[in-house]
């Protein structure tokens, strides 16, 4: 009976634990060599009326890249932003209407670069500078906040050494009430060097409930 006892205990404050783990994410991106997409492609794809959406990230030591030409020259690629999670509104041509997080590898400070990104009527708008970096392994968090009334989305990244956030207003006459997951995706142009892991999980949705 004690041995009962003791192994609820454990499970339970095993799932205490879980539960207040502010550092642990569950969910695991694997992009191969050579591919855009990560293999959970199809997971979690739609969404209904989203008002705010969280990510808890990391990047893995394998997320380093180094893009080189045949000749061994660092190509212009490596300084294009790859993608973190976001949303769309118009999945049958996302660069309509789509908010997200764009990163990139520094190899000079080993470290990855962190933007606000966004696509707007066939567009493309981020930040020039600043960036805000994490390390390897290091996590931080991405926020997406939609405000239904002025028609506004808020794209936020929230590191250990600061806060970077960005709102654009969207030109048309209201969003649409049902919204798709961008999952990340390697590229730009390129595609992923070598096998790549990048952690990335939903922590945070809220539903939007008022009138629009």
């Amino acid at each position: 009976m004690k041995t009962i006892q003791i192994l609820i205990f454990l499970l339970l404050f095993s799932t205490l634990l879980r539960a207040n783990d502010t550092t642990t994410i569950h969910k695991k991106w694997i992009f191969k060599k050579g591919h855009h997409h990560a293999t959970l492609l199809l997971s979690d794809r739609f969404l209904s009326k989203p008002e705010l959406l969280r990510w808890r990230i990391r990047f893995d030591t394998t997320c380093r890249y180094i893009l080189r030409d045949k000749n061994g020259k660092i190509e212009e690629d490596q300084l294009d932003w790859l993608k973190l999670p976001g949303i769309t509104f118009t999945p049958w041509f996302t660069h309509g209407n789509t908010a997200m997080v764009g990163w990139r590898y520094n190899m000079q400070k080993d470290s990855f670069e962190l933007n606000t990104y966004f696509h707007q009527r066939g567009g493309t708008f981020f930040k020039d500078n600043p960036h805000l970096c994490v390390a390897p392994n290091e996590t931080f968090e991405t926020e997406i906040k939609l405000d239904y009334a002025t028609k506004g989305i808020t794209t936020s990244i929230i590191t250990p050494r600061g806060t970077l956030s960005e709102t654009r207003r969207y030109h048309f006459k209201r969003f649409q009430s049902w919204a798709v997951f961008i999952h990340p995706f390697f590229g730009g142009t390129t595609k992923a060097p070598h096998r790549v892991v990048l952690y990335a999980e939903l922590i945070k949705k809220v539903k939007f409930k008022g009138k629009r």
